[in-house]
Order: C-alpha cells, then sequence, then structure tokens
C-alpha cells in the first residue's frame, strides 16, 4: 500500500484492534516528515512585486472565451421583496394565502368552519357564436351572388 489508506480500511483498523494504523500509512504523512518539511524559517511577501521572475520559456495565453451552452441566466436576481411576475399562491381547498393545495396541512374539521367563498370562474365565450356567425356571413354572401 502507499499513501494514506481509503476509509474502508480506517473502519477495519478501529474494529480490529490487532492492526497497528502506522504499518499501513506511508511515512511520508509522519509528524517526523512534516517537522523537516517546515524546519526552515518561512519569510512571507508583501506584494507581487517580491516574487521571482520565471522564464517559462512559452507565453501563457487565458483560454479562448466561449459562450456556455443553455439559457443564459438573468442579469439580476430579484430579492425576496421585490414583486414578481406571480402574486402569493393561495389554496384551493382552505383559500389560505402562502401554499397550494397539494401542500395543504388543513384538517377537515377546520375546512367546515366559515370559509371565504370561492372566486369567481372567468366564463368563457362559446366558441360556437363566433362560427356560426361565420356560417351566417358566408350563407349571405353566398345569396346574394
Amino acid at each position: 500500500m502507499s499513501g494514506k489508506p481509503c476509509t474502508h480500511a480506517i473502519y477495519l483498523f478501529g474494529k480490529v484492534r490487532q492492526l497497528n494504523i502506522e504499518d499501513f500509512v506511508h511515512d511520508y504523512y509522519s509528524v517526523e516528515r512534516f517537522k523537516v518539511a517546515y524546519q526552515f524559517q518561512i519569510t512571507p511577501m508583501n506584494d507581487k512585486s517580491e516574487w521571482p521572475k520565471v522564464d517559462l520559456g512559452f507565453e501563457m495565453i487565458p483560454p479562448p472565451l466561449q459562450r456556455a451552452a443553455g439559457r443564459l441566466r438573468k442579469q439580476r436576481i430579484k430579492a425576496s421583496g421585490e414583486p414578481g411576475k406571480r402574486g402569493p399562491y393561495q389554496c384551493k381547498r382552505c383559500f389560505q394565502f402562502g401554499h397550494i393545495e397539494k401542500g395543504c396541512n388543513a384538517t377537515q374539521a377546520e375546512l367546515e368552519q366559515e370559509l371565504p367563498p370561492p372566486r369567481p370562474k372567468k366564463r368563457k365565450k362559446p366558441r360556437y357564436a363566433v362560427i356560426s356567425s361565420f356560417f351566417i356571413y358566408a350563407a349571405i354572401c353566398s345569396f346574394t351572388n
């Protein structure tokens, strides 16, 4: 084995007391190696001007900008207090605002108490009236010709 053992092996070391975990971990992760690595004094640098200049032998340029796949994100995310496109949700079961029928926790006894009257439904115009007026117009035009 090299490096650190996986979580399954560490669990096994905890269960079986005869196994010593230090026998299965590389010396690189020992306290002695840590102390040897950091025995020298490390001097901090104040800013980028103190960084050493390195010649890579080639010019490092950023990758070309490409548009991400999918729909672009909106420019600004609205805050919680700002009005959105929709109004507050209203439950069709208990007629309270803030949740929908699927997530309603109201009991039957609560529902039988005084409930506000349901919203009136919008009436749709009958479609046959438009079609029949078209046929009447077509019939009048055909008789006049």
